[in-house]
């Protein structure tokens, strides 16, 4: 069934703007190639490939400009109420996740956007490049199946452009980079903003550009830790261990990132989007 929707997804990628798929471990989120969702592909013969070896696996689309696509992730009754706050978005492709939704919107033609946690406000998250989504009908692990919605599948609709007001609370997301090296720290408490000072000079050594095998994790978790330490919010850590991330050759995929900022926080992760 999983392989099946899978080569389903990889024929419809040209009228759906070029979604690209690849596999995950069987009841899991994590990716079963070598560098995750920079290996997803629209090809027929790679993912009858994949999905002849790992006939279980769960589906994963790449998002953002490896797909033309940008999903919100909506994780339960506040993140629905804080997309109220961005008016009518209209039908698109939607898929029911373990616990709340995916909105598929399909990204303007030149516009990049990145990952993001809880930019738009509480319980909403959102994929683009050098992102990915689990997909239908992929196991969750606690046994729920991820489907499309009545009426919201591939098949059914087709996907919308990614509405007016969501682009401009994303685009131009905040420069990292550029805080770290030109941003004062403040308004905080004296010892706050010299601890915040102390973080971005060191930030700023921090090796990257680092390949597989050259302590990606390593340096993530340790670039969490400090910023945790030096009093920024979740979603700030977020951004400066992406920030760093996007050098490397290759990324880490989210998952390793997301775990890598949860155990700074000493967040336990139950399951997966």
């Amino acid at each position: 069934m999983i392989a099946s929707s899978a080569m389903e997804l990889a024929a419809h990628s040209v009228l759906l703007n070029g979604w690209a798929v690849f596999p995950l471990k069987p009841r899991d989120k994590v990716p079963l190639t070598a560098h995750g969702c920079l290996d997803a592909s629209r090809c027929h013969e790679q993912v009858t490939s994949w999905w002849t070896r790992w006939p279980d696996a769960n589906l994963g689309i790449a998002t953002g400009n490896a797909s033309g696509v940008l999903v919100v992730d909506v994780d339960g009754a506040d993140g629905d109420a804080a997309l109220e706050e961005y008016g009518t978005l209209g039908a698109t492709v939607e898929a029911r996740t373990g616990k709340g939704r995916h909105l598929y919107f399909a990204l303007p033609d030149g516009v990049r956007l990145g990952n993001s946690a809880r930019r738009l406000g509480p319980q909403l998250d959102t994929r683009g490049d050098g992102g990915y989504v689990v997909a239908p009908p992929s196991i969750h692990p606690n046994g729920h199946a991820y489907r499309w919605a009545p009426g919201r599948s591939p098949d059914d609709i087709e996907i919308t452009a990614l509405p007016d007001a969501i682009g401009r609370a994303l685009h131009p997301p905040p420069s990292v980079l550029a805080r770290a090296t030109t941003a004062p720290i403040a308004p905080a408490p004296r010892g706050e903003r010299a601890a915040g000072a102390m973080f971005l000079a060191w930030f700023r050594t921090v090796d990257c550009g680092l390949a597989d095998g050259q302590g990606r994790n390593q340096t993530a978790y340790r670039i969490a830790c400090r910023a945790r330490e030096a009093g920024f919010s979740f979603m700030d850590v977020n951004e400066y261990v992406r920030a760093w991330n996007a050098a490397n050759l290759p990324p880490l995929d989210e998952y390793e990132l997301d775990r890598c900022v949860d155990s700074a926080f000493g967040i336990r992760r139950k399951g997966v989007a």
